[in-house]
């Protein structure tokens, strides 16, 4: 996970059940062990503790499919809403810090979104994201994806950054994305210095001089 101050992070988890017989339950795609569960697709919103990286969980929504909700006769609601709730939740509460999210909610709605929200003193509230490697940005008046914009970045334009984990190397450039009314900036990292395909590509309406330290705990 990612931390400047103290974040929200949102995530998914499938809780996973032995058999096909509980209740509410259908077929689910476990990212984390590569195979189809049977189990509830529940939405986490967590606080990360600044210095300890602990996680304490501030609430949850549970996702279910549109053919559920067609049997419990139920209105069927996006996964991407569900997250918008959770931190709308979060913001009525006066929960401080950066919402972090993987690239599924990094869309133009979600971005618009957050960068609307308005802390007490007046600023925007901020989001460090993952970025798909096909997502159009525009740089100097060119439409290029973020995957082909950083094959254009030679090797001695990266800069080195050494985190718990290692070391790897960065670059942090503002851009702007088509219909995002904020500008942005992305932060793409590579394993090594002289890669040609980056690791990951971060986005953010966040300082860019603080991006490169979320790249110390969020996940790939």
């Amino acid at each position: 996970m990612i931390i400047v101050k103290t974040p929200q992070v949102v995530q998914n988890a499938v809780e996973n059940f032995v058999g096909r017989h509980f209740r509410n339950t259908s077929q689910r795609n476990h990212v984390a062990n590569q195979r189809y569960v049977y189990g509830h697709d529940l939405l986490f919103i967590d606080y990360v503790h600044p210095t300890s990286g602990k996680h304490y969980p501030i609430d949850f929504r549970r996702y279910k499919k549109a053919e559920q909700c067609e049997l419990t006769k139920e209105d069927f609601t996006k996964l991407l809403r569900l997250a918008m709730e959770l931190i709308q939740q979060c913001h009525d509460q006066n929960i401080s810090g950066t919402f972090t999210f993987d690239s599924v909610y990094s869309t133009v709605e979600m971005l618009n979104f957050i960068d609307s929200l308005k802390n007490a003193d007046g600023t925007n509230r901020r989001y460090v994201g993952d970025v798909k490697f096909n997502r159009t940005i525009n740089f100097k008046g060119r439409k290029i994806t973020v995957e082909e914009f950083a094959k254009t970045i030679p090797a001695e334009d990266r800069t080195k950054m050494t985190t718990e984990n290692g070391i790897q190397w960065y670059l942090a450039v503002n851009v702007t994305i088509p219909n995002v009314m904020h500008k942005v900036r992305i932060v793409i990292l590579w394993k090594h210095k002289n890669d040609a395909e980056p690791r990951q590509i971060l986005v953010s309406n966040n300082d860019w001089r603080k991006l490169p330290r979320y790249a110390e705990r969020i996940v790939a």
